[in-house]
């Protein structure tokens, strides 16, 4: 986006800089002529006749013929800065379409990324219910021993349930697996 800022700046000030430099070394000059009010383009040279005008070192156009020179000078130039615009607004379609597949590369990964950890928090409920059913069939004959394993078991499968699955406790879970 800076590089296209940029190059439009310099183009647009490079064409501003030789309108001016082609103003400046043309020249004009108002003048009268025998047919009324013209313009020399080029150097007026002051006569040192007080009856006689002096000379245009150039060609001397009617006020008319002027306008409509610099008229087609003035859309020449516009021209080349719709080019150059249209080719700044080319560059910057390919860059929004660009950002725009960036955006859903992103929105997809997003996507992804929360539902491998979704997955990795349900096989880590399933694990550690598996193995506390396991030891609890098989070492648990004291009934105290057995319910503080119980309760040790409730109480990681919470906290699971609040780092892996935030917005679904585990009852809400088990609500909508029946």
């Amino acid at each position: 986006m800076k590089l296209i800022s940029i190059t439009a700046s310099c183009l647009v000030g490079f064409i501003i800089l030789a309108s001016s430099t082609y103003s400046q070394d043309e020249g004009y000059s108002f003048v009268s002529t025998n047919k009324g009010p013209g313009v020399c383009l080029g150097r007026w040279v002051q006569s040192e006749d007080l009856l006689d005008a002096g000379y245009c070192e150039g060609e001397v156009f009617g006020l008319s013929q002027y306008s409509a020179l610099s008229s087609r000078k003035t859309v020449d130039r516009l021209d080349q800065l719709l080019v150059a615009i249209s080719a700044i607004d080319e560059k910057m379609a390919e860059n929004n379409n660009q950002l725009g597949t960036l955006i859903q590369a992103t929105e997809n990964t997003k996507a992804s990324i929360d539902s491998q950890v979704a997955q990795v928090g349900e096989i880590l409920l399933e694990t550690i219910s598996m193995r506390f059913d396991t030891l609890l069939g098989q070492l648990m004959n004291d009934d105290l021993f057995k319910a503080e394993l119980v309760r040790l078991k409730e109480e990681i499968l919470a906290e699971i349930d609040a780092v892996y699955f935030p917005q679904a406790p585990v009852s809400e879970k088990a609500d909508t697996e029946k």
